[in-house]
């Protein structure tokens, strides 16, 4: 994020702050019960703001060839564990999955170019284990939320906006599939056509090719 942005938004948070304990130390009872309603309502919109920036914070950049996450599926006596591993240093996240395939959802944002990025910023939105035949599927709960804040994010806002206005497409959400085989290991990459999969070892080729 642009650091003219984040400064301007931290401003703000100062200032709604120090509004808010102005109107609601007034003494007198009318004016401080309607300031100190007013008073609130700023405090909530501070609230919201953080929380706002907070999210967005966790976006990153969606860079041509870049690679997003690599994924790594390990075997248990009971399912199987999905490995991500994210970030230059691959700090690793694990999941306990069921099914036979992981679905990675990514939320993509077009961020505005005053904001300091040149396009798209994404965020790992959800990991969840699969089955192929949808009955199956009822009553699994190997699903894991990826998000930074689970409150108020900039996803949720920006739907709101498209559906006052349509026209508006600022958003997208873009699912990925695995099959789930042991020792498989998947690239999740940035392409010419968008977010794709990528076989990164024989396991995860035949795998995919099985599917085909």
């Amino acid at each position: 994020m642009h650091i003219t942005v984040v400064i301007i938004v931290v401003l703000l948070i100062i200032i709604g702050l120090y509004l808010v304990f102005r109107l609601l130390l007034d003494n007198d009872w009318l004016k401080g019960f309607l300031c100190g309603c007013f008073g609130l309502l700023i405090l909530a919109l501070v609230v919201g703001l953080a929380l706002l920036l907070y999210d967005f914070y966790h976006y990153k950049e969606l860079q041509r060839g870049a690679t997003i996450t690599m994924v790594s599926i390990k075997k248990q006596e009971q399912g199987y564990q999905a490995v991500l591993m994210m970030g230059d240093d691959r700090q690793q996240k694990k999941f306990d999955l069921e099914g036979e395939q992981c679905q990675l959802l990514i939320h993509v944002i077009r961020a505005p170019k005053w904001f300091g990025f040149k396009g798209y910023v994404y965020q790992l939105a959800t990991i969840e284990g699969r089955y192929y035949a949808l009955e199956r599927q009822q009553g699994l709960s190997s699903l894991y939320s990826l998000q930074a804040s689970s409150v108020l994010s900039v996803w949720s806002f920006l739907l709101n906006i498209q559906s006052i206005l349509p026209s508006v497409k600022l958003t997208q959400e873009v699912r990925l599939f695995m099959p789930m085989v042991k020792n498989a290991l998947y690239r999740i990459a940035s392409g010419v056509g968008g977010l794709r999969v990528e076989p990164f070892n024989e396991q995860a080729r035949q795998a995919v090719e099985q599917l085909k």
